[in-house]
């Protein structure tokens, strides 16, 4: 019942924030024009492919082990606590890298411009990735979906904001500032309520274990990242953010019926795990 309920939620949640996203993307595309789309595009992209190294495969071992670790409150607020040292630390040279590389490009001001607010706001962003996390090891996939609702509507709510008040793609950059701000504080709040409090309690074992053990998924989350998105940053130096706008408004129409799939995967994850904990046959 609870695998059941999990897959439930997650794809009517996953189907739900697609439509809105899908919504939204449309009335960017019209407001933004094909440059504005492009240079929004560009920035996302470039910030979310140096997100991935900041993450390192850490989401994917820690649902993994608080999977295992759920019925021992004390050990699973070390791991928190821990996940969110090792997320900020790593999101910190993330941003060092997203600086250094987005004036390497010479990219225009108004880029850099986004790609740093977005690059400080992706630190605020650990908590909300941090709880996501924790709500999919407790088997509460049913809330984390919720809050993914939560957030797609707040995203679509600055957009709209955006949009009724004719403001510039830069002011639209502090918008998603602010909005990942709020999120991440509610994520923060929801979080403690369904997992536990997290203890922030240095391990140097613990620490450089769970590195150690997150390299694999690290690899397959950024090699992936790298893969599938690449495209924007290549098209941005090669022919400019016109063409970017251009190619990101056909991509999001295929981007819609994407990683549906990964709903479902995502529900058994840890279930599996935790079944796997108590044996191993």
């Amino acid at each position: 019942m609870i695998i059941l309920r999990n897959i439930t939620a997650s794809v009517l949640a996953n189907i739900t924030v697609r439509v809105i996203s899908f919504v939204t993307s449309l009335l960017l595309i019209r407001y933004l024009g094909t440059v504005g789309l492009g240079v929004y595009t560009t920035v996302l992209v470039f910030v979310g492919i140096f997100s991935t190294l900041s993450d390192f495969g850490l989401t994917t071992l820690m649902t993994r082990e608080i999977s295992k670790c759920r019925e021992n409150p004390y050990k699973s607020s070390i791991y928190i606590g821990n996940f969110i040292i090792l997320r900020i630390f790593l999101s910190c040279i993330a941003l060092f890298l997203m600086i250094i590389m987005a004036n390497y490009l010479n990219y225009s001001s108004l880029i850099k411009t986004g790609i740093y607010l977005l690059g400080i706001a992706s630190i605020f962003g650990v908590i909300r990735g941090v709880y996501n996390v924790a709500l999919n090891g407790y088997e509460e996939i049913h809330i984390s979906s919720f809050l993914s609702v939560i957030y797609s509507l707040c995203s679509s709510l600055v957009v709209i904001i955006f949009i009724i008040f004719k403001m510039s793609v830069e002011s639209l950059f502090f918008l998603i500032f602010f909005e990942t701000f709020i999120t991440s504080t509610i994520a923060g709040l929801i979080g403690v309520r369904y997992t536990t409090i997290p203890r922030f309690y240095l391990e140097k074992e613990n620490l450089i274990g769970l590195l150690r053990n997150a390299v694999p998924f690290a690899l397959l989350v950024v090699l992936n990242t790298i893969y599938f998105r690449i495209d924007v940053i290549m098209l941005s130096k090669m022919k400019g953010v016109e063409d970017v706008g251009i190619y990101s408004g056909g991509y999001k129409f295929i981007d819609f019926f994407l990683l549906l799939v990964c709903s479902i995967g995502g529900s058994f994850y840890p279930r599996l795990s935790f079944l796997f904990s108590k044996s191993p046959e």
